[in-house]
């Protein structure tokens, strides 16, 4: 009896102690001796149908971290004699780190003429890097009736992360107002996943400050946020009239796998800060070997990052007009005669007149959906400025509307949001605009407008009767004057619509942006020049092409001016 005790004795160490078990595999199993009959015919093992399969997992034909696959075969008896006490043995020659399985599995016995499928969990760990494995299985049976050991290699991927970020964040309201306490503002996110991993199980939650609170759920869940997907969000707010901070902080934590955070801002909003116009975007999940991770945004690029100037020009002022509602002021005008985004091009060009032209807040004059009325008072107190400032005043003008000619004298008119297409000469004539502007002695007059005077629009042309489009007559212009136009004889000013400009406001923004103010009139010139021809077409299929206007005065000097000196 104790001779058989230490035989046991060595044989569980020589398993324990002699066969390698791998790093992140099972160790092997102690399996106690029994006694293994002598045989009465020889049995014959065959192995086949040996098979990697991961159809629970990511289903690529590789072992990834944090999946399990299986592997997979028969063991066929095709002797004589019963096979007995069937082991299996499995090694990975490489020494994969991370992968995790069972080195040794007993089958049993196997009676001649019968089958058994052997089925094998190989997991991939945390841990798991990418590589190629190369196992070896190696079959045993009692009477060493083994069979011819046989390989298998499969492809092992790393561990991707997920990476989730607010790819952009944008405060709005219904009416773009600006934000007041007892007023709903919305603030929309856009979360993407820009790592390569997917992420599962995401939480999405806003915190509020004291006196803020939310109108609908401050909670968002997503099951799974894959490589390269993005979320819209939109969560509502309001905050009550205790609440006197200058600004509101919304804290936006992102939780993954149900209570990992992963992610934690704070956006901010200040109170009687203009709020911004948010468009729409259609969130695509992108499916790509590759993972290229494509940046979205919510509004357009030259909405933000807006440079800021180094100084302040005192005696810089500037009228911005943007009509783009006619159909609200005129019965029986369709909404396709409004001019899409001429509201956004005001504003924004406002932004850029403070901050980067460094035009003071209160030098500047912003009208949206400007009556005949507003228009004319506002440009004649440029006018009486200009006169009353000994020739010291520097001005801008924006205008982005309707244009139409008078048919008879083909003379350019500016339509205010009460001026009916068919009433044009009750407009405002741009040859009176140039004329007020330069009547007196300035340092300059600079004019954008992005509207064209031949009768078509960025929808639809205001007078549906007229069957050909005017050429309008060119303006002969005095004064130090550098006009800029959005398109020249009988074509259309078009819009940008995934940028939510005009074609011609978008690219003189962007010039603006990229040079943060610090180019000529002469670069900017030619920037625009050769940016919306080519876009237009490409964009739009539709020829347009900027035109500038010089009067006599500045012919000298325009080309060297700057915005920012």
């Amino acid at each position: 009896m104790k001779l058989i005790k230490y035989a046991f004795f060595f044989y569980t160490l020589f398993i324990g102690n002699n066969i390698n078990a791998q790093s992140g595999q099972s160790s092997f199993k102690s399996v106690k001796l029994v006694g293994v009959p002598k045989p009465m015919a020889p049995a014959n093992l065959i192995l086949s149908d040996l098979i990697f399969s991961d159809v629970k997992g990511n289903e690529n034909n590789a072992l990834d971290a944090n999946e399990t696959a299986v592997l997979s075969f028969d063991i066929e008896n095709n002797g004589k004699g019963d096979a007995y006490r069937i082991k299996i043995f499995i090694q990975d020659s490489s020494n994969v780190k991370g992968v995790s399985f069972n080195s040794e599995v007993l089958i049993g016995n196997l009676a001649p003429g019968n089958k058994t499928n052997v089925v094998i969990p190989i997991k991939g760990t945390t841990d798991l890097v990418t590589s190629n494995t190369n196992f070896l299985i190696r079959v045993t049976e009692g009477n060493n009736f083994d069979p011819d050991p046989v390989a298998i290699s499969f492809a092992t991927k790393e561990y991707k992360k997920s990476i989730i970020t607010i790819a952009d964040a944008a405060f709005s309201s219904e009416d773009e107002a600006k934000i007041t306490t007892g007023k709903i503002v919305r603030l929309t996110l856009l979360i993407q996943n820009q790592g390569e991993g997917d992420a599962k199980n995401l939480t999405v939650e806003f915190v509020n400050p004291t006196d803020v609170f939310a109108s609908n759920d401050n909670k968002f869940q997503f099951s799974e946020l894959k490589s390269n997907e993005s979320k819209l969000i939109k969560y509502d707010f309001f905050a009550n009239t205790k609440y006197k901070a200058i600004d509101i902080p919304i804290q936006v934590k992102v939780s993954e796998n149900f209570n990992k955070v992963v992610l934690s801002e704070t956006k901010s909003i200040g109170i009687e800060q203009n709020l911004a116009i948010v468009k729409k975007v259609n969130v695509l999940d992108v499916k790509d070997e590759k993972r290229v991770i494509v940046p979205v945004s919510l509004i357009s690029d030259v909405d933000k990052d807006i440079p800021i100037a180094k100084s302040k020009f005192k005696n810089r002022y500037a009228l911005i007009i943007g009509n783009e509602d006619y159909s609200t002021f005129q019965t029986g005008l369709a909404k396709e005669v409004n001019v899409d985004f001429a509201k956004n091009d005001a504003k924004i060009f406002k932004e850029y007149s403070q901050r980067t032209l460094g035009i003071p807040a209160e030098n500047i004059n912003l009208l949206i959906n400007a009556t005949y009325g507003a228009m004319m008072q506002a440009i004649d107190r440029i006018n009486k400025l200009v006169k009353n400032s000994e020739g010291d005043l520097e001005i801008f003008f924006y205008y982005a509307g309707h244009g139409l000619p008078d048919e008879e004298t083909k003379e350019s008119y500016l339509i205010p949001v009460d001026i009916s297409g068919a009433n044009v000469k009750s407009a405002v004539k741009l040859q009176d605009v140039y004329k007020s502007f330069s009547e007196y002695e300035s340092l300059g007059v600079t004019v954008f407008i992005d509207a064209c005077f031949s009768g078509g629009a960025r929808n639809q042309q205001m007078v549906n009767a007229r069957g050909v489009k005017v050429v309008p007559r060119a303006d002969y212009l005095q004064g130090n004057i550098v006009s800029f136009t959005a398109s020249s004889s009988n074509q259309s000013s078009n819009a940008y619509v995934d940028k939510k400009h005009g074609l011609f406001t978008y690219f003189v923004l962007k010039a603006l942006q990229d040079s943060k103010g610090d180019l000529s009139y002469k670069d900017l010139w030619e920037s625009i020049k050769k940016k919306v021809s080519f876009e237009s077409i490409r964009v739009n299929n539709k020829e347009q092409d900027p035109q500038i206007n010089i009067g006599e005065k500045a012919k000298n000097s325009w080309e060297k001016s700057k915005f920012v000196y």
